[in-house]
């Protein structure tokens, strides 16, 4: 079977990873049990929300980095796409 008519493209596992955490936040800070609980006189859905807020770019950000440092180990022949049989 041909990728040659799917829209859809593989993601990384841990781009997979990432994604299924922001989702799994979200179900957990925002389900309506949440709306009452108090934490400093300040909703948990707003704590939630600016957590949310602060620790998505962050991890991302950390995420693109260490990505950025793996690829720049790689030796040359890896990186051009050169085999070392040739």
């Amino acid at each position: 079977m041909t990728n040659k008519g799917k829209k859809w493209y593989k993601i990384r596992p841990r781009d997979g990873i990432f994604l299924l955490g922001i989702f799994f936040y979200v179900i957990v800070f925002f389900l309506p049990w949440s709306y009452d609980v108090m934490i400093l006189n300040v909703s948990l859905v707003a704590w939630g929300a600016y957590l949310l807020h602060v620790l998505v770019p962050a991890v991302g950000i950390l995420l693109i980095i260490s990505e950025k440092d793996i690829s720049s180990r790689k030796p040359e022949h890896m990186e051009a796409g050169i085999s070392k049989d040739k």
